[in-house]
């Protein structure tokens, strides 16, 4: 058995040193520097006073009730209740406010935990956000539109700091929590078509959104991560679904020898050292990074030698990862487009027939080719053909139904 392992790990320096010549952090201390904020920037105490206020169980009511906004289900009823509940929120929602300033999140967090590092500020950031989102629409709904496009700037900087700790889970709250700022912004739009102003304002509020969620960059902290977990797996039980802790004294002696360890090692570190050198460092070419993402699970399916088996149990399926990114490519498009459309009416009295040429701004990320658009009523719809690739007329997503067929869309009326 340790024959299996030994030419393998006998290449595992070979393989440490091509990772760090690369840039990727390969030990846990070496992640802090890429997640460094001076205080003056950092949001994070901001976020640890809310969790704090959050421990109270005073605000869980009111946060039940503001997520009603996001279910297919809500009634003017639930609605009637939002402005009591922000009330309610407001020492809260005080301190979102002021993370929401700061332009960098830090929350200097123990790398050397490996899987057992928790992010339970995740879940709770959702939360904020939502709220912060909901306050923007009913800001804007009482005819405070500064300070609703205030309210959209803080969420999506929010939004970004989720995305700092270099970490596949953190790229994909940060992608999942613009999704839900861009629900609002695109309401809030549709709420102030006929105020000029207000769309000069958009404008700079688009404008101002942070960089795209950086695939490339969430896979480096993965590197230091899983090699931290590699000394941890004491069971070949692990490799077939099961846990830690279930192994008999071979396998123990076995898996902790430093011929075995290594040998995983080396594979983990090639496995993701290729991965890395083959995504794009442009995160607008999410596309490449997915067809990455696809070929690297395949080349690590189709090797059964038993080194590899680490990688087979740690190498998470990363395409929709990487794929996500396209939806929010996309609807920061169709936020400038829409914008721009809009200004257009104002320009002329009148949407144009025809989709003008925006250059990029106008090119749907999915298909390669112009948005759809076509004038409806007074208003228009514009839309991307989506993920599937495939033109369902401007349909929009249906919750209660997973399997029905939609397009990214934004309708003016």
């Amino acid at each position: 058995m340790q024959s299996i392992f030994g030419r393998t790990a006998s290449e595992r320096d070979i393989e440490l040193a091509a990772a760090r010549a690369d840039g990727i952090p390969v030990e846990p201390a070496e992640l802090a520097p890429m997640t460094f904020v001076a205080d003056k920037d950092n949001a994070a105490p901001y976020y640890a006073k809310v969790s704090s206020l959050m421990k109270t169980g005073a605000f869980r009511a009111d946060f039940d009730t503001l997520g009603t906004s996001w279910s297919t289900r809500t009634k003017t009823t639930d609605r009637s209740k939002f402005p009591a509940a922000l009330a309610h929120l407001r020492p809260l929602l005080a301190l979102v406010e002021a993370a929401g300033d700061k332009p960098g999140c830090d929350f200097r967090r123990n790398w050397s935990l490996g899987p057992n590092l928790l992010f339970p500020e995740y879940a709770d950031i959702k939360l904020w956000l939502k709220a912060l989102c909901v306050q923007a629409e009913q800001q804007s709904a009482g005819g405070d539109w500064r300070a609703a496009l205030k309210s959209i700037e803080r969420a999506e900087t929010i939004s970004h700091h989720c995305g700092a700790d270099p970490i596949v889970i953190g790229h994909l709250v940060q992608i999942a929590t613009e999704k839900i700022v861009d629900r609002s912004f695109e309401k809030i739009i549709g709420q102030h078509v006929g105020n000029a102003r207000f769309v000069v304002a958009a404008q700079q509020t688009i404008a101002k959104y942070g960089p795209l969620p950086d695939y490339r960059r969430s896979l480096m902290g993965e590197v230091a991560m899983g090699r931290v977990a590699i000394p941890m797996i004491d069971s070949f039980g692990v490799f077939g679904g099961g846990s830690p802790g279930h192994s008999n004294a071979l396998e123990r002696t076995l898996l902790q020898s430093h011929t075995v360890q290594n040998a995983f090692d080396t594979k983990f570190l090639r496995a993701y050292r290729t991965f890395i050198e083959r995504v794009p460092k442009d995160p607008r070419q999410w596309e490449k990074a997915t067809l990455a993402a696809r070929e690297m699970q395949r080349e690590i399916d189709a090797d059964n030698s038993l080194p590899n088996k680490i990688n087979q149990f740690l190498f998470p399926t990363f395409d929709a990862a990487a794929m996500a990114t396209g939806g929010i490519v996309t609807h920061r498009q169709l936020i400038g487009t829409t914008l721009k459309l809009i200004d257009v009416r104002h320009q002329t009295g009148r949407y144009p027939r025809l989709l003008p040429d925006y250059g990029k701004l106008s090119i749907d990320p999915y298909s390669g080719k112009p948005f759809r658009y076509r004038r409806e009523g007074t208003g228009f719809l514009l839309y991307s053909i989506g993920a599937d690739k495939t033109d369902d007329g401007g349909a929009p997503r249906d919750p209660t139904d997973s399997h029905a067929t939609f397009d990214e869309s934004v309708r003016i009326k």
